[in-house]
């Protein structure tokens, strides 16, 4: 059956594609214009662009009819490595957070982009925040664009100055020795990301640290300076669609799925607010929706 999609979708290629030349050292990167199965598209260099997950058989060809042959996902959520395979791509997985690329996060982003077959298409969620980071800092590393490209990327795509850590992974970044991009560890079509009590765990710290955020008017607070109010609600909203998306959530009733559900809904929007700089009691309304969400669906099925 996903053949025939993929085959039946090749009616979006006429929607599709028009590429402008990569962007010159310090300018604004260019955008592609794609099908709208895609958002947030940029032309990071020839043969690596950044966008948005692509979500069914159109967006997967789509990306073919860009000519992309090579997938590299730094979301949390699993790939759709079959639908991706039946329209013959390639996925790999490097999953980052919302608080910055890692050195070894880096050169294992590297390597990807250096090894995969071109050209590449990197995407987080939306394709505005950690997938132009990553892209920026895979390429940065490689020696294939310089630092003001990177951050001319950040600046095409939207990314939030909410997520400072991806801002300072992106200018921080320098070039690498190439035995320190090949002892890096190859990318997995899908990449370990912890059970359910594990995601739990992270939803309960960022939860905690979103408390912190809120108690100091959703901004870093002045005894921690690490924590940034969108990287945390971006976390939780991360994780829960995440868990949503695996079988062991898939197997459990409907009514826990749909307390699920909410709670990604609430969590998202939490993340969009604060990034928008929306006013504090906006949020706190979102916040405090977001709790009861989670109050309730505890009530349920954690604490009896």
């Amino acid at each position: 059956m996903k053949l025939l999609a993929c085959a039946v979708s090749m009616l979006v290629l006429a929607s599709v594609l028009s590429c402008r030349s990569a962007p010159s050292p310090g300018s604004k990167s260019s955008t592609a214009t794609v099908s709208t199965e895609l958002h947030n598209v940029q032309e990071v260099a020839p043969g690596v662009y950044s966008g948005s997950a692509p979500e069914g058989a159109p967006a997967f060809e789509a990306l073919r009819a860009m000519g992309v042959r090579s997938v590299l996902s730094v979301d949390g959520a699993r790939p759709d490595v079959e639908l991706a395979e039946a329209c013959g791509l390639r996925y790999a997985h490097v999953p980052i957070g919302y608080d910055g690329v890692g050195d070894d996060e880096t050169a294992r982003i590297a390597r990807a982009i250096r090894d995969l077959d071109g050209p590449v298409y990197v995407h987080c969620h939306h394709g505005k925040h950690r997938g132009p980071a990553a892209a920026a800092v895979g390429m940065i590393a490689l020696g294939r664009i310089e630092t003001a490209q990177g951050v001319a990327l950040l600046e095409a795509s939207g990314t939030s100055p909410s997520y400072p850590g991806l801002w300072d992974s992106v200018r921080r970044c320098a070039a690498l020795d190439p035995g320190v991009i090949g002892r890096a560890p190859e990318a997995p079509s899908v990449a370990p990301v912890g059970g359910y009590v594990a995601g739990m765990a992270t939803i309960d710290r960022a939860w905690d640290h979103l408390r912190l955020c809120k108690d100091a008017g959703w901004a870093m607070p002045s005894d921690h300076p690490d924590l940034v109010p969108a990287a945390e609600a971006g976390m939780v909203a991360d994780t829960l669609r995440r868990l949503g998306e695996t079988d062991e959530v898939r197997a459990r009733p409907d009514g826990f799925i749909a307390w699920m559900r909410e709670a990604q809904t609430n969590a998202s929007e939490l993340e969009r607010l604060i990034v928008a700089g929306a006013p504090g009691d906006r949020v706190d309304s979102a916040f405090t929706d977001l709790g009861a969400t989670c109050k309730a669906c505890h009530g349920v099925y954690r604490n009896r």
